[in-house]
């Protein structure tokens, strides 16, 4: 038997049993497996079937078609025959169109709460006719509906937008395509021509409508094609909880609490004698500091990687409210729950953080787990906060004043948590270090 077996405790003999050996080391083969099982499900149940799972994905549908007359007096307007079509066609378990003016569409668009907008534009009409007299004359323009994206709310819902857009008015200009063909013939007789229609003329009236994919604001460069908020998000994660998992390594070290090893040496510190309650303090305060000093070198790493940052300030103070934010809930549930509180962590700011951002695939793509999972979800309020200063201006109804408000509901609920139950610890005579042992 080696030197180290001999002088490890058998602890299962408290007990009055023995356990085989190879089970001491099966606990830490069975969690890791776990643990990667879970996140590998997540990852992928989150992400590889987002066209199946689109629910509720905002479009708006904006009919500003003023109309126009037929040669005969009777009024045509196209726009509403489109918007009926679009309404009675496309999947309303998928998407949420609503009829909207275009302020209020544009409004809703500079907010993120829109993802895409169908312009049925004022002189559709119009063209309409023109196009079926331009049949057999020079005059006449096709008509055109434009589909806009928003790109400041990521480049898949901008990609789901232009499919929907595509799909949906390809049916309803085949469908149009007939009537035309029955006014362009009207249109003949009126004229007195008996030549038939060219080919070319044939396909125009056939499919007649012209669908034009426009970014409504688009993005500056410098933003990742959109991915920019989502990436500095995940960096105010990572800096509360990462922070926590080194500052409590050296913290407890520093006192006396658990050994340090540095290469092959190995020291333990003198025990200083601190309360649970002290700690957590000592740790929350050291980590209040990392933020404010993070949340400014994030700042000037990303100005001088070439990143727009328009709003500084508020960026840099959400960014130090979010980072402490994380650390506080992180802080709390070791403090409370112990070692195994760092796989809860794990859970929380990672496994199931990502999928549920909602910053690369938006929250209406993903299964209703994810969607259930982004009302509290650290990450997914911190996306949209980012979001909102970077791409909307810091402003408040982009989701800024949700951010912050979970932010500070987040901080307040840790801090009564964990104060509360490390004082209980405390009175309680549960303390950390040799003390502890000796009981």
């Amino acid at each position: 038997m080696s030197t180290e077996d001999t002088q490890v405790p058998d602890m299962t003999a408290r007990h009055g049993r023995s356990r085989p050996r190879w089970l001491m080391w099966l606990a830490p083969v069975l969690v890791v497996t776990a643990f990667c099982a879970a996140l590998s499900a997540t990852y992928f149940g989150g992400t590889i079937n987002s066209a199946e799972n689109i629910s509720e994905f905002p479009v708006a549908i904006v009919n500003a078609d003023a109309g126009t007359s037929l040669p005969s007096g009777e009024e045509l307007t196209i726009g509403d025959d489109i918007q009926s079509a679009l309404l009675e066609n496309v999947d309303e378990d998928k998407f949420d169109i609503s009829v909207l003016s275009l302020d209020e569409a544009t409004a809703r668009m500079d907010n993120g709460s829109l993802y895409g907008v169908i312009l049925l534009p004022e002189t559709l009409s119009e063209d309409f006719v023109g196009l079926g007299r331009a049949a057999f004359t020079t005059e006449g323009a096709q008509p055109y509906v434009q589909v806009q994206t928003n790109p400041r709310v990521g480049a898949f819902a901008a990609s789901i937008v232009t499919q929907l857009g595509r799909e949906a008015l390809s049916e309803v200009s085949a469908a149009l395509g007939t009537q035309l063909q029955s006014l362009a013939a009207s249109t003949a007789t009126t004229v007195g021509v008996t030549e038939p229609l060219t080919a070319a003329a044939s396909q125009a009236l056939a499919d007649p409508l012209d669908v034009q994919i426009v970014a409504h604001n688009p993005l500056p460069d410098g933003t990742g094609g959109g991915l920019s908020a989502f990436f500095y998000a995940l960096v105010l994660v990572l800096a509360g909880f990462s922070g926590t998992i080194i500052a409590n390594s050296i913290i407890d070290a520093r006192l006396g609490v658990m050994p340090l090893e540095a290469g092959p040496r190995y020291s333990v510190a003198p025990w200083r004698g601190f309360s649970r309650t002290r700690t957590f303090a000592l740790k929350l305060v050291l980590m209040g500091i990392v933020a404010l000093l993070v949340a400014g070198v994030y700042i000037l790493i990303a100005s001088a990687t070439g990143m727009p940052i328009d709003e500084g300030w508020p960026l840099f103070g959400f960014s130090a409210l979010a980072i402490f934010g994380i650390a506080s809930i992180a802080q709390t549930v070791v403090a409370v729950v112990g070692n195994a509180g760092m796989m809860i962590n794990l859970f929380i700011m990672v496994v199931f953080a990502i999928p549920s951002s909602g910053g690369t695939i938006p929250l209406e793509a993903t299964p209703g787990f994810f969607r259930w999972l982004a009302t509290f979800e650290p990450m997914h309020q911190i996306y949209i906060g980012v979001r909102s200063i970077l791409y909307f201006g810091a402003a408040p109804d982009a989701g800024l004043t949700t951010a912050i408000t979970a932010s500070v509901i987040g901080i307040a609920i840790s801090l009564v948590l964990g104060f509360g139950i490390t004082a209980r610890y405390d009175a309680l005579k549960m303390k950390r270090g040799p003390l502890a042992l000796a009981a």
